[in-house]
């Protein structure tokens, strides 16, 4: 079950600290339970399993789906046992409060940028001393207006 534990907390993108804080402990009995050092109390794994929605079956003896998969959808839940802040939730939320039209606007604009070709470092380097003077041209050292 130890493993298992870890495995969850990987999954959940939770680091032993946010983990423990869910579950009222701090991240060194969380350590230890990972590592095998201290047993899983039943009170333990049943409170593993209800914040973070973890089939029991799956935490005991690791057969069946990590997670219950319940009849409804919750958005909170979902993005909460994914570890998502109250910010992007918040975030969330508000981009599904948007009139359709706009946020059909902000998925058209995300689609476009992310088909965009990827921006090469070098795209803006010079490639010859000449097109870097044209575009650089050299400073006179006597120009009082320059900063120096």
């Amino acid at each position: 079950m130890n493993e298992r534990i870890k495995k969850l907390r990987k999954t959940l993108g939770l680091t032993l600290e946010k983990f423990g804080e869910r579950l009222g402990v701090g991240k060194t009995a969380i350590n230890k339970l990972e590592k095998g050092e201290n047993n899983v109390t039943d009170q333990m794994r049943k409170s593993i399993c209800r914040e973070f929605g973890v089939n029991d079956e799956w935490l005991l003896k690791g057969s069946g789906p990590m997670f219950i998969q319940s009849s409804t959808f919750s958005l909170d839940e979902f993005v909460k046992s994914r570890g998502a802040s109250d910010l992007e939730l918040d975030i969330m939320k508000a981009y599904f409060d948007l009139e359709p039209d706009v946020r059909k606007m902000i998925i058209e604009h995300f689609k476009s940028r992310l088909a965009a070709p990827k921006h090469d470092l070098f795209d803006d380097v010079p490639d010859t001393p000449e097109e870097l003077e044209r575009r650089f041209p050299p400073v006179d050292p006597d120009d009082k207006n320059v900063a120096g």
